[in-house]
C-alpha cells in the first residue's frame, strides 16, 4: 500500500526514471559467425514490460514508411505514457538496396525491427556504445572520430557491400546483415554514413568474417553437418 502511494505521487518524468533504472536489457542474442551478443527489440520490451506496469505507464511503438531523398526508411516511434503524458523518441532504418533471397515484405520487417529498436533504445536510455556494461568489442575504435568526420566514398561503400555479398553467398543470408552491424560497429544509421577513417578498418572485419565463415564452412562439410548459422539477426 504504501509503494503504491509513493508511485502515485511521483511525477511523470520520475516515474519514467524508475523505469529506465530497473530496465536490464543484456544482448542475449548471439551471431555465432560474427562472435558477438546483441539485443532486438523485443528484448527490449519484454525487460521493460514489469517496470513500466509497476509504475502505471505503458509503452508502444507505432511504424510508418518514409521516402527521403531517394530512398525509403522506416521510421519508427517509440513512446511512453501515463494517460496524460507523453515522451517520445524516434528511430530510422533504411530498406538495403540489395535483397537476395528475401521478398519485400522480409525486407521492410527487418528494416522495421531495426528501427524499433533504435527508437526504445533512445526512449528509454539503452546505450549500445563503448560505456554500455552489456558491450563487448563490438565497436570500432572512436578515438579522433571528430577529427575526420568525411564519410565513406561511393568506392569505397562499393568496396564494403562487396564483401557483405560475398558473405551473404557463403552462408545465404541478405548482405544487410553484415552491413548493418558495420553500421553499427561505427555509430551510425547506414553503411553510406561510415565515416572515411573507420573504412580500413571495417573492410579487414567484413574479410575476416568472410574468412572465419569459410573455415566452418569447410569443417562442416567435412562433417557433414549443416551450416549452423544460416538465419537473419
Amino acid at each position: 500500500m504504501t509503494e503504491k502511494k509513493e508511485n502515485k505521487d511521483l511525477t511523470f518524468q520520475q516515474k519514467l526514471l524508475k523505469v529506465i533504472s530497473n530496465i536490464h536489457a543484456p544482448k542475449d542474442k548471439q551471431n555465432e559467425f560474427g562472435n558477438f551478443s546483441y539485443r532486438d527489440a523485443e528484448g527490449i520490451l519484454k525487460a521493460a514490460k514489469a517496470p513500466a506496469i509497476e509504475q502505471g505507464l505503458y509503452i508502444k511503438v507505432t511504424k510508418e514508411v518514409v521516402k527521403i531523398e531517394d530512398r525509403f526508411y522506416i521510421k519508427a516511434t517509440a513512446s511512453i505514457t501515463d494517460g496524460t503524458k507523453t515522451e517520445e523518441a524516434v528511430g530510422y532504418a533504411r530498406e538495403p538496396q540489395t535483397k537476395p533471397k528475401m521478398d519485400e515484405s522480409q525486407v521492410t520487417g527487418s528494416a522495421s525491427s531495426y528501427a524499433k529498436k533504435y527508437a526504445l533504445s533512445d526512449l528509454l536510455m539503452i546505450d549500445d556504445g563503448k560505456d554500455d556494461p552489456d558491450k563487448g568489442n563490438n565497436t570500432m575504435n572512436q578515438n579522433n572520430i571528430n577529427a575526420n568526420n568525411t564519410k565513406i566514398d561511393g568506392r569505397q561503400l562499393a568496396e564494403l557491400n562487396n564483401e557483405a555479398r560475398k558473405i551473404a553467398e557463403i552462408c545465404s543470408v541478405e548482405p544487410s546483415v553484415f552491413t548493418t552491424k558495420i553500421a553499427e560497429m561505427g555509430k551510425v544509421p547506414d553503411l553510406s554514413e561510415l565515416p572515411g577513417i573507420f573504412y580500413q578498418e571495417a573492410l579487414a572485419t567484413l574479410v575476416k568474417w568472410k574468412q572465419d565463415y569459410q573455415k566452418k564452412q569447410q569443417n562442416n562439410q567435412q562433417n557433414n553437418q549443416s551450416i549452423p548459422w544460416g538465419k537473419k539477426q
